[in-house]
């Protein structure tokens, strides 16, 4: 969080407010544990540190980003990888708190109606496969016109 520029607490709090990672107790609770720190950047480090939001939130937060934190049931909490079709994503299940990966076809690929017939395809695909050593596909959704897989999340390297 070190190359980001100088942010207030009230812009801080209110992308945290806009960016639906808080809810609006939580968010007083933390406007009031953190009454002293006039720095949003300062508050930003308190939160990672506990626990209340990740490094990547914190950082997008840092420079003005208020969305893409939320899609569907799950939480975005940060980015694993990105590649031609679209990104992954580390999120948590809102509701079960289950850890999974997302991958999310790119925005700019949603024009063609090709790129989502063969997500649509890489989703029956991913479904069909059962085998210890292949992450298991949980689902597949669509929320806010975003098409996205739900994975098995596998802690490790990216190989």
């Amino acid at each position: 969080m070190s190359s980001q520029p100088t942010i207030s607490r009230e812009e801080l709090l209110a992308h945290l407010r806009q960016s639906g990672l808080v809810s609006k107790e939580e968010l007083a609770r933390i406007s009031a544990r953190h009454a002293d720190k006039p720095r949003g950047r300062t508050i930003a480090r308190a939160l990672v540190e506990e626990g209340v939001l990740t490094r990547f939130q914190a950082e997008r937060l840092l420079l003005g980003r208020t969305s893409g934190f939320v899609l569907g049931q799950y939480r975005i909490l940060d980015q694993l990888g990105k590649g031609g079709m679209g990104r992954v994503y580390k999120a948590e299940h809102r509701t079960l708190g289950r850890i999974v990966a997302l991958k999310v076809l790119a925005a700019e690929l949603l024009s063609t109606g090709r790129a989502v017939q063969l997500f649509r395809h890489e989703m029956r695909a991913a479904a069909l496969l059962v085998h210890p050593n292949i992450v298991t596909a949980y689902g597949a959704n669509e929320a806010g016109g975003r098409y996205f897989l739900v994975l098995e999340f596998v802690d490790g390297p990216n190989l």
